[in-house]
């Protein structure tokens, strides 16, 4: 069986190991826009606040791969031929499957921003080694940052930024942080830990603008809908996540916000199956490692026969900096 895999993240290099364990025979093409392997991207807010040594962040390099028998390549799929079961790469060469898995995770959504056109230098998002990698070049000479955006991610980057020295004001266009995990008053006593750690936090704020080398050279202005004006060296957008469909969209496989699956883990195209951040099912992952992860070695189990069907469960995000537990915050009285 020959199978081709778009993506080095936890979903695909997941399914490339339970597929080898369960049939060594199975010739495996791992096709990665980064060439670097699997690495801890839940763990780059500890890189870019210095915490962490970058080769602490790889489980498994591509060379390692190589040596387990998977072909790691240094490419990406842009087309499929469903028909004839043969991809087309960026590179322009072309290789035929038996079994496709797209695996290829999701962009940071950046929503529309008035200004921003002019200070595209000075945005950043972080979900790839790519990414950190800018910032930390962005914090040599930084004093202060912007945050959009008051998820799981963008907590753990204010309060890394934090213990590297950094002055951060977070913004979140909802009234208060974590609405889906946690009550009014645990929200509460979640954004008041983070202002005793020194995170300014405005909640329920509209952006208005944005502008660079305003009245201060080189630094970013946020226009608040209020009139309030936030200053910074540079903005970190955290506002969640875009599939990568493009792809399989045209290809003609059903994808709405991510590549639609089923049970098994196929998409509405023979012999092409999808998991992690770009797959879609009835269950949402909410972009989590420990979700992809479980879809990755179910999918290696199903294309293997080990496993009919597959229904991801139900996770919480988890949420840990420092002395800052979310589950300590939920259990805690403000």
């Amino acid at each position: 069986m020959k199978v081709l895999i778009a993506g080095s993240g936890i979903a695909g290099v997941s399914a490339a190991q339970k597929i080898l364990q369960n049939d060594p025979s199975a010739q495996i093409s791992l096709y990665d826009s980064e060439g670097l392997g699997l690495y801890a991207r839940i763990r780059l807010p500890e890189y870019i606040a210095g915490s962490l040594a970058r080769e602490k962040l790889f489980l498994t390099k591509g060379e390692q791969l190589q040596t387990k028998g998977i072909n790691f390549i240094k490419d990406t799929i842009e087309k499929i031929d469903t028909d004839a079961h043969i991809v087309t790469l960026k590179s322009g060469l072309t290789d035929t499957y038996d079994r496709l898995l797209l695996c290829c995770g999701a962009d940071a959504r950046i929503p529309a921003l008035p200004g921003s056109e002019n200070c595209n230098q000075k945005i950043f998002t972080l979900r790839s080694m790519t990414d950190a990698d800018r910032i930390i070049q962005q914090l040599e000479g930084s004093q202060s940052a912007l945050l959009l955006g008051g998820g799981v991610l963008g907590l753990e980057c204010a309060w890394h930024l934090r213990q590297r020295g950094i002055n951060v004001t977070l913004l979140e266009c909802l009234e208060r942080l974590l609405p889906r995990q946690c009550t009014p008053e645990q929200s509460a006593l979640l954004k008041s830990r983070l202002e005793e750690c020194g995170v300014q936090i405005e909640t329920g704020c509209q952006l208005q603008k944005i502008t660079h080398g305003g009245h201060y050279v080189d630094t970013l202005e946020i226009t608040l809908s209020s009139g309030k004006v936030l200053t910074g060296d540079f903005l970190l957008v955290s506002a969640g996540m875009s599939p990568r469909t493009a792809a399989a969209a045209a290809s003609g496989i059903a994808c709405k916000n991510g590549i639609l699956v089923d049970n098994q883990m196929k998409t509405s195209a023979p012999d092409v199956y999808a998991a992690g951040d770009c797959a879609e099912s009835e269950t949402p992952n909410y972009g989590m490692w420990i979700s992809a992860k479980d879809q990755g070695e179910a999918l290696g189990n199903i294309i293997t026969g080990k496993l009919t069907d597959f229904v991801l469960p139900a996770r919480t995000p988890v949420l840990k900096i420092g002395q800052l537990d979310l589950t300590g915050i939920r259990s805690s009285r403000p």
